[in-house]
């Protein structure tokens, strides 16, 4: 009976040590990549932060001048629209600017786009208060300011009444210095505040921003 066994000679393969090697290089290229994506995606999730209240302030400022809701008083409203991004047309909101519509709300009179509505915060932009939503916006979820009575600005004590003359909406992360380091705020001057978070790495961001800007690094910057 005849054998046939195969000649392994000139055959080529990779040795351990030269496999070791690759690995190693491997690792060293993911250590210097995965933080500088990290960085990136941080900073790609703040500048959506900060076009987000940019995008807020010109809306009640629109609500506002052009007194949207048709009440016969310029007013702003504190509502975006419900947390539900598939139906977010609640009543005189800036998805819904104008309720006495006979063919109802539709997308063409909306002041914002539906990615705001599931990033409404279950609470408003009090400091302190977290800053938690059913489906953020590029990390960040959003609120309303609400101003209290022990709210110091630019040195000076107010209350509610503050924003019978001004409005406000603030930003925070859902994850600090995970999906961003910044919390953002803007009011009806249209300049935008920032503040670094001091909440520790991984837990929900609070509302830190202040409307005269002494919380940011650079007093009334973002940087």
């Amino acid at each position: 009976m005849l054998k046939f066994t195969r000649n392994r000679r000139g055959e080529k393969g990779y040795t351990l040590v030269e496999l070791l090697i690759v690995c190693a290089i491997i690792g060293i290229i993911l250590a210097i990549a995965i933080p500088n994506l990290i960085k990136a995606r941080i900073s790609a999730n703040e500048a959506n932060g900060r076009k987000a209240m940019q995008t807020l302030r010109d809306a009640e400022a629109e609500f506002f001048e052009q007194d949207m809701d048709n009440s016969g008083d310029r007013d702003y409203t504190d509502l975006i629209g419900g947390n539900d991004p598939t139906a977010c047309f609640d009543d005189n909101s800036l998805r819904c600017p104008d309720d006495t519509i006979s063919t109802g709300c539709l997308e063409a009179d909306a002041l914002v786009d539906s990615s705001f509505c599931g990033a409404l915060s279950d609470a408003d932009g009090s400091p302190g208060a977290d800053g938690t939503c059913p489906d953020s916006k590029a990390g960040y979820c959003v609120g309303w300011t609400e101003d209290d009575t022990d709210v110091d600005i630019a040195g000076a004590n107010v209350g509610d009444s503050i924003l019978e003359s001004d409005f406000g909406w603030e930003g925070t992360m859902t994850g600090a210095l995970k999906s961003g380091r910044r919390d953002f705020g803007v009011w009806g001057d249209a300049v935008i505040r920032c503040s670094t978070t001091t909440q520790d790495s991984g837990l929900i961001g609070q509302y830190e921003a202040s409307r005269d800007g002494t919380g940011a690094t650079i007093s009334g910057a973002c940087d």
